[in-house]
């Protein structure tokens, strides 16, 4: 057999990318504490699922997607299937872990035509929020500073 190694980064990567993507949002908009979100992001480690978890009802809070939308099911099922390939985030990183074993014990077919779509669709997902997100914080800072102007 021959094992195709060049999709490792690929894949890696894109991984990297929406861990990163919804630590940042969890970073930047939620109203957990520093403490808080300290003990979060290093009791999450790298679980995508338990991340998307943390992440939603900050979407939610700021009015970007409503509960039980189909923008949010469609996320959550890219991530779970992120999630359950590559839990850990090891299996992507290298062909063979530190005992020298294959990270994938089996053949893998993987549609990167399709999967650069889809993370295409993922990026657009988490351009948005963050857009949102931050143009509604704007906003709330402007209305307490007119509400404190007036007072």
């Amino acid at each position: 057999m021959i094992l195709d190694t060049f999709v490792y980064p690929i894949i890696f990567l894109y991984r990297q990318f929406i861990e990163l993507s919804m630590k940042s949002i969890y970073l930047s908009y939620s109203t957990d504490s520093r403490e808080d979100k300290k003990k979060n992001i290093g009791s999450i480690k790298h679980d995508l699922a338990k991340m998307w978890r943390v992440i939603v009802p900050v979407l939610h809070d700021s009015s970007f997607m409503s509960k039980g939308c189909s923008l949010e099911k469609n996320v959550e099922d890219y991530l779970t299937q992120f999630n359950s390939a590559d839990p850990s985030s090891f299996t992507f990183r290298y062909p063979v872990n530190l005992r020298l074993d294959r990270t994938l014990d089996r053949e893998q077919r993987i549609d990167l035509p399709n999967l650069r779509m889809r993370m295409s669709e993922l990026s657009a997902f988490f351009d948005s929020a963050d857009g949102a997100l931050s143009y509604a914080r704007a906003m709330t800072t402007e209305a307490r500073q007119l509400y404190e102007n007036l007072m």
